[in-house]
């Protein structure tokens, strides 16, 4: 760890992402970045899939909806010439539907009954909506 508390290796590149051992951390923290640990409006570099991403993007929640599980859809500027606006908000859309999806409040009620009716054996052998919709996100 050098004095900043970040690890010695950085991840500014393709190159140096491949041998890169070490996930990505994300940009939040309690006090300021160091000058030299952000990668806003660097270019885009690496391959997707083989290469750790330069940081970590943090989604906030919504709560307007109350406490269903639902992202908020406003641009963060860390992936501005990343990809579009719309791109962004299409994504995000889509994955709030597929979360309000598995928020059903019907799909609950029958598995609780379901899950009483068996004494909670049902928990072995049944999956429930929730977790069959999220396990299709990821």
């Amino acid at each position: 760890m050098n004095a900043q508390g970040y690890g010695d290796k950085t991840q500014t590149g393709a190159n140096e992402a491949a041998s890169n051992i070490y996930p990505p951390h994300s940009s939040y923290s309690v006090s300021a970045l160091p000058q030299g640990a952000q990668n806003f409006g660097t270019s885009p570099s690496g391959i997707v899939g083989q290469h750790f991403p330069k940081e970590i993007i943090r989604i906030e929640r919504d709560w307007t909806t109350g406490e269903v599980c639902h992202f908020h859809s406003s641009f963060p500027m860390e992936l501005e010439g990343r990809i579009t606006p719309i791109e962004f908000r299409t994504l995000i859309d889509d994955i709030n539907k597929r979360l309000q999806s598995a928020s059903s409040q019907k799909a609950a009620v029958m598995e609780n009954i379901l899950a009483i009716l068996t004494w909670h054996t049902s928990l072995f052998w049944w999956t429930s909506r929730y977790e069959k919709v999220i396990s299709h996100i990821y």
